[in-house]
C-alpha cells in the first residue's frame, strides 16, 4: 500500500536549485541612475562598440546600457561626463559631454560675462556629432535662469525663465 502523500527525493532540491539559478540572472544585471539594465560587452552591438573603440578613449571605466532607441555608453573623461549614443542597428548617432562650470573655454567664458556681467555658470552641455558641436550653457543672471546656444555665429538665449528661489 502506498502512503497518502508520494515522496520524490529530488523534487525539492531541484525546485531550490532552479529558483536559486533564476534569482542569480533576475539579480546579475546591475541598473544605472535611469533604471536601465547595463550591458555586457557581448551584449552591445559589435558595430557601436568598433566605433566607439575607434572615436572615444576614456580614462574610466565605460558603462553600458540600452533605452527604446539606442545603446548608450558612458563614462567620464577629465572634467566631463559624456555619453554616446547608437542606434539600434549600431550606427552613430550623437553624443553629449556635461562640463562642469570651471572647465569652460576661457574665450567662451569671457564673451558670456562680457554680455551677461555678473552671471554665474550653471552647467554646460555640449552636442557633437564628431564634425560639429553645439554648446548649450545655463547661467543664472539676476532673478533669471537663461539658457545660451553658442556657435560660430554668437551667443543666443533659447529659453528665460524666472527663478522661482528669487
Amino acid at each position: 500500500m502506498k502512503p497518502a502523500i508520494f515522496y520524490r527525493p529530488f523534487a525539492v532540491p531541484g525546485l531550490i536549485l532552479m529558483l536559486t539559478l533564476f534569482s542569480l540572472i533576475a539579480f546579475s544585471q546591475h541598473l544605472d541612475n535611469n533604471g536601465f539594465a547595463l550591458l555586457r560587452m557581448n551584449e552591445v552591438n559589435a558595430r557601436a562598440a568598433r566605433h566607439f573603440i575607434e572615436n572615444f578613449s576614456p580614462s574610466s571605466s565605460v558603462k553600458w546600457f540600452q533605452d527604446e532607441q539606442h545603446y548608450v555608453a558612458t563614462f567620464t573623461e577629465g572634467d566631463s561626463t559624456d555619453k554616446v549614443y547608437y542606434k539600434t542597428n549600431g550606427n552613430f548617432d550623437f553624443c553629449l559631454k556635461y562640463y562642469r562650470p570651471d572647465a569652460l573655454e576661457p574665450y567662451i567664458k569671457s564673451i558670456v560675462f562680457k554680455k551677461f556681467p555678473g552671471c554665474e555658470i550653471l552647467t554646460i552641455t555640449e552636442l557633437t556629432d564628431l564634425e560639429t558641436k553645439e554648446l548649450s550653457i545655463k547661467i543664472k543672471d539676476g532673478i533669471y535662469i537663461r539658457t545660451l546656444s553658442c556657435s560660430d555665429a554668437g551667443i543666443e538665449i533659447t529659453e528665460n525663465i524666472r527663478d522661482s528661489n528669487s
